[in-house]
């Protein structure tokens, strides 16, 4: 197997299932929740908001992609 292909895996994974970039959201919401009376837990807050806003761009550039034409992501231009 090439290695781009094992390297950009996770990307295309998210690109073919937005949902899914909603997983991260969770795992770093129930660690806010385990640790908020620490500090650093205010990171993990921070996290799991821009998690949350890439979920919703992924979600809203897959169901765009299927109203253009000739969609073009230009973030997979590395991958061809």
């Amino acid at each position: 197997m090439d290695f781009l292909t094992v390297f950009y895996s996770p990307v295309v994974l998210l690109i073919k299932r937005p949902y899914l970039a909603l997983v991260p959201v969770l795992i770093i919401r129930l660690a806010y929740r385990a640790s908020r009376r620490r500090k650093p837990a205010h990171a993990a807050l921070v996290a799991a908001a821009l998690w949350a806003l890439c979920a919703l761009y992924e979600g809203y550039m897959y169901f765009r992609s299927k109203t253009v034409i000739v969609p073009i992501r230009v973030g997979l231009f590395s991958h061809c």
